[in-house]
């Protein structure tokens, strides 16, 4: 596709690097005269880095003008992290993984561009390229180029309705003569409007299109769609407040990150955590990357910048007997414990704690790696902090520590223990920080809510361990008249046939069906859950998950009052728009079904879908509204639709289309006729939201296929319009749960949601990219 400018206003490098600029890379070889493989002229850039090397290129002077980053690049789906940086002001931005870097293949070079204009106006001077993958990185960059302007295409590259009588063109080109057939009939084009970021234009419609095959013809180019209509009915009284804490996710690189996609809670967990040493701020990788202590960086500074970016903060605090000693050590040498099943491919001595016949090491001496660790000094570490985290949660996945962290805590956990180290941690969680809630037990998976690593289920009367566990606090409350326990907190992955990041056909359908597994009775499980008849002899239909309702029925029935959380859930393929859509669908859920606290894991990547589908809710524009309107549609595996009322009844609507073939024309029952503002991603757009502008609308919606739509009305159908009748939940009324009046929301809160103020300017990114990067290789949730 030709661009305008078709030259660079500045070239970094083109067979060697410009004037001023130098090589400021770490942990990699670079060789900048590379020929065996080259884009064009006569030379590349060769970089070869160890986990998470760099190529950096640098200069003096600032580029603070550039709009966009282009270069072009050969290897096979390499995983970076694009950075710029402005070391004068102390700014590093969010790294940014373009989703075309998935579709680069080896023997080719293949054009990446990355949008600048959103990073905000910087003293710009270091660009880095680093890897993201924690296995290192082979790729070839040539023809690395700044441009002043975004490029303007000038032919279009994609096409979709967008509304009954709109119709979105990606690019750039003349729409004059274009023309539209609608289910064999020709419908008039009336007029054009043209936005960017991306560069698109609108077409107008005499007349709404109609279910059918709809085919557009404009600038020499045809696109067909199929178009097939669909009905939704809302209800038009809410029927429960939307909690604001549902939209979190886990080591957020930055306050700005925060703000712009609307995140509500931040969390500082995961499995290096359960190793985390604030004396020194290290923690160890367990046995997601062999085992090996890094420098997280400081848990509290951390809550700090999520504070000032406007969401609550989620800290895991350590509960075993031991967490990292130093940055560097690791717990099992092959010179001192032999050869192993595997070793770090960079650092050949420090294997994965397994012999090579399978048998795991439990001999290792714990101090190789780590330094006692005790309830006590929990207790004087939270005394120490000057920024209180909102949420505390006793360590993480305490269930399977024997795996993850089998070097310190090699023997599998018992019901009793996993309750005392609960209650130990707990106690002085709530000495120390008496206004925080606490969070427990952050159970793994579901084999782990029903049973225990040790098998002692038949010592407990054979009796499921959550339910157990809920017991066993309800009793403790009782006696002591203290509640340690505020959210129940769970981790939930689908099996590994859909956490992964396959795109083929099958798994993204399944990625999206089993969103379902959060609320649905009538779904079973297509994973090892759908067949398992051993994990639990007294749940009621052990094969259809019904996550929330069912987590939802334990708390009323052993331990009341106790708030719900998933604090881990991912159903894969983030940078996919199957994953993008499964996010927008189980967000939507975790309203709907009245969850109280959810954390994506770990952290989407800004422009992927997956950080798509939060602006998508999260919008600052105006996000989902609070109070919950029930939404009736005839099939969930084609359809996610979402409806609530804001603060003003306004009526606020996403529909998630899960189809990848066609279109949906939409006529929906209690949708008022008139204007409405809408954003949305995916189809064409990929992983890129956009707003559209303001459009009309007759009580019908097209969404294209494979896209998620946010809308928000003026109001309801009058039929039932939810106006300011005294009783109702809006904001002239005392007493009701609105986040902006006097009263209490969500968990006892009443809160703004809507999130605004300026970043925080600092190198809030460097200290958890390491943490978030070490995920990659996490294992799969299918673990019994």
């Amino acid at each position: 596709m030709a661009v305008v400018p078709a030259a660079a206003d500045e070239v970094v490098y083109g067979d060697e690097l410009a004037p001023g600029w130098q090589d400021c890379s770490w942990d990699a070889s670079i060789d900048f005269a590379s020929s065996a493989l080259v884009y064009e002229g006569d030379a590349a850039i060769q970089v070869q880095t160890t986990a998470w090397g760099a190529l950096s290129l640098c200069r003096s002077a600032p580029f603070d003008a550039a709009a966009m980053l282009r270069f072009w690049i050969e290897g096979e789906a390499p995983q970076l992290w694009v950075t710029l940086e402005a070391p004068d002001e102390g700014v590093l931005s969010d790294p940014i993984s373009p989703p075309e870097l998935e579709l680069v293949t080896g023997g080719s070079f293949s054009e990446i561009r990355v949008d600048l204009t959103a990073l905000g106006s910087h003293d710009w001077s270091r660009i880095t390229w680093q890897d993201a993958s924690g296995f290192g990185t082979s790729v070839r960059l040539d023809r690395i180029e700044l441009l002043d302007e975004l490029p303007v295409p000038d032919e279009f590259t994609g096409a979709m309705p967008v509304a009954p009588d709109r119709i979105l063109l990606l690019g750039g080109g003349d729409v004059a003569g274009a023309t539209v057939t609608s289910a064999g009939q020709s419908v008039d084009v009336v007029g054009s409007e043209t936005a960017t970021e991306p560069h698109r234009v609108y077409l107008e419609l005499a007349e709404p299109v109609a279910a059918g095959e709809l085919v557009l013809q404009v600038g020499g180019v045809t696109f067909e769609r199929t178009v097939a209509a669909e009905g939704i009915d809302l209800e038009t009284e809410p029927t429960h407040e939307i909690s604001p804490w549902i939209y979190g996710v886990a080591l957020a690189p930055s306050s700005d990150f925060v703000q712009e996609h609307g995140v509500t809670v931040a969390r500082w967990g995961g499995n290096t955590s359960s190793l985390y040493n604030p004396l020194g701020h290290y923690a160890n990788t367990g046995n997601d990357w062999y085992f090996e202590n890094y420098v997280m960086g400081s848990a509290e500074q951390w809550l700090g910048w999520m504070q000032h970016g406007g969401a609550r903060t989620f800290l895991s605090v350590p509960a075993l007997d031991w967490v990292a000693r130093d940055d560097s050590s690791y717990s099992y040498s092959v010179a001192l414990y032999g050869d192993q099943e595997e070793v770090d491919p960079f650092q050949p001595d420090a294997g994965n704690g397994i012999r090579p016949n399978g048998t795991p090491i439990t001999w290792n001496d714990p101090t190789d790696a780590a330094t006692p660790w005790s309830p006590t000094q929990a207790g004087d570490w939270l005394a120490s902090l000057s920024t209180v985290p909102d949420i505390a949660a006793v360590d993480n996945e305490l269930d399977i520590a024997s795996s993850t962290h089998q070097d310190v805590h090699p023997d599998p956990m018992t019901y009793d223990e996993l309750l005392e180290r609960y209650l130990d941690t707990a106690r002085v969680i709530r000495e120390e920080l008496p206004g925080t809630e606490i969070a427990g037990l952050s159970s793994c998976c579901w084999w782990y809510y029903w049973n225990s690593a040790a098998g002692d289920k038949p010592q407990h009367g054979g009796q499921d361990f959550l339910p157990w566990f809920l017991e066993q606090m309800e009793a403790e409350e009782a006696a002591s008249g203290e509640r340690l326990l505020d959210v129940l907190d769970v981790h939930y992955y689908p099996d590994a046939e859909v956490f992964n990041d396959r795109m083929d056909p099958d798994t993204a359908a399944r990625r999206l069906r089993t969103t379902r597994s959060l609320w649905d009775p009538g779904y079973t499980d297509e994973g090892w859950i759908g067949e398992d008849h051993d994990a639990t002899q007294d749940q009621p239909s052990p094969n259809q998950v019904q996550l929330i309702p069912r987590m939802k029925a334990l708390i009323d029935d052993h331990y009341p009052g106790t708030e719900l959380g998933i604090t881990e859930w991912n159903f894969g393929a983030d940078a996919h728009l199957s994953g993008g859509l499964a996010t927008a669908d189980a967000l939507g859920i975790f309203g709907r079904e009245g969850l109280y606290l959810a954390n994506f894991w770990s952290c989407p990547q800004a422009g992927t879908p997956a950080a798509a589908a939060f602006r998508l809710y999260r919008d600052p524009g105006g996000p989902f509204g609070h109070r919950s309107l029930p939404a009736a549609f005839d099939d969930p595996d084609r359809l996610g639709v979402y409806a609530a009322l804001d603060d003003g009844d306004e009526l606020t609507l996403v529909v998630v289309n899960k189809d990848p073939d066609v279109d949906l024309l939409l006529e929906v029952g209690g949708l008022a006729e008139g204007t409405y503002e809408s954003r949305q991603f995916g189809g064409p757009l990929g992983g890129t939201l956009v707003v559209h502008p303001e459009m009309s609308t007759g009580g019908a919606l097209l969404v294209p296929a494979y896209s998620a739509l946010f809308l928000a009305t003026g109001e309801m159908d009058p039929s039932g319009d939810d106006d300011d009748t005294s009783g109702d939940d809006d904001d002239t009324t005392a007493g009701d749960d609105d986040d902006d009046d006097d009263s209490a929301g969500p968990g006892g809160r009443d809160c703004d949601c809507r999130l605004g103020g300026g970043g925080f300017a600092g190198g809030e990114l460097v200290l958890v990219l390491a943490a978030a990067g070490l995920l990659v290789r996490r294992r799969s949730r299918d673990t019994r």
